[in-house]
């Protein structure tokens, strides 16, 4: 009897600190999100995606990202990336894959693909998929 008692206070201790772990950050639950992104008609080779809260929306907390790899992201695979949902800020920069090599003693990096494309969107509060699509040319109008 003495066992079970000091087990289950061992076990309620255990859960206790895993719940404040996994949800003490921002005191709200974060949300997988992945799709693809791309520019011209084709995936992006490379780079980063970032959901900022719109703090000017009433939405705070905590920043999510992923990177873009072959046009494809998922938040699910960086650690504590999640998003929020609701009204977010969305960053997207893009480069290419292909490295000129060295030129003298210079290294060649990726050459970016466009400026850093901004857009706002309510994202959902639930795990999704959402597939971006860098208009350059629409968002100039």
């Amino acid at each position: 009897m003495i066992k079970s008692k000091r087990y289950g206070r061992i076990l309620g201790i255990a859960c206790l600190a895993f719940t404040c772990y996994s949800g003490c950050g921002s005191g709200e639950r974060r949300y997988d999100l992945s799709g693809t992104v791309t520019f011209k008609g084709q995936p992006v080779p490379e780079g980063y995606i970032t959901f900022e809260p719109d703090a000017s929306q009433g939405n705070r907390g905590g920043p999510g990202h992923a990177k873009i790899l072959d046009g494809k992201y998922d938040t699910s695979l960086e650690a504590d990336s999640g998003i929020l949902g609701g009204p977010h800020v969305i960053r997207i920069t893009g480069f290419d894959k292909k490295v000129s090599g060295v030129s003298g003693s210079e290294v060649q990096l990726p050459k970016s693909l466009f400026t850093e494309y901004t857009l706002s969107q309510d994202l959902p509060k639930k795990n999704s998929k959402i597939d971006f699509d860098v208009n350059i040319d629409a968002k100039a109008k």
